[in-house]
């Protein structure tokens, strides 16, 4: 289940195996009560390509300087340093936007 304080609004979720897009009263009904229908989606191969991530060598995707592994470890610019790792596409989302990025999704 995500957080209420975990999501911006065009957050990605599950809501029970669709794919959604957090909207202010999604995110306010969260903050309210739990919701056990927002789920967090996983990264994972698929996913990161529908992100517009490009493969590179075996098990890591790049874009732009943002390079990340299946496994969840995130890397950045040219000198690689590892900087956290990332489980999940809301949490992708929000580490882009951080980095000054907004990553363009197509999950439908």
């Amino acid at each position: 289940m995500i957080q209420a304080n975990e999501l911006r609004i065009g957050n990605w979720y599950d809501h029970n195996g669709e794919y959604r897009q957090a909207s202010p009263s999604t995110i306010e009904e969260i903050w309210h009560n739990e919701r056990p229908w927002c789920k967090p989606i996983p990264i994972t191969e698929e996913i990161l390509l529908k992100c517009g991530f490009n493969e590179g060598q075996t098990g890591y995707y790049f874009k732009d300087d943002i390079i990340i592994s299946v496994e969840g470890q995130v890397y950045f610019g040219e000198t690689e340093v590892h900087l956290c790792e990332i489980y999940t596409l809301h949490h992708l989302q929000n580490f882009c936007f951080d980095m000054g990025r907004e990553l363009e999704i197509n999950l439908n």
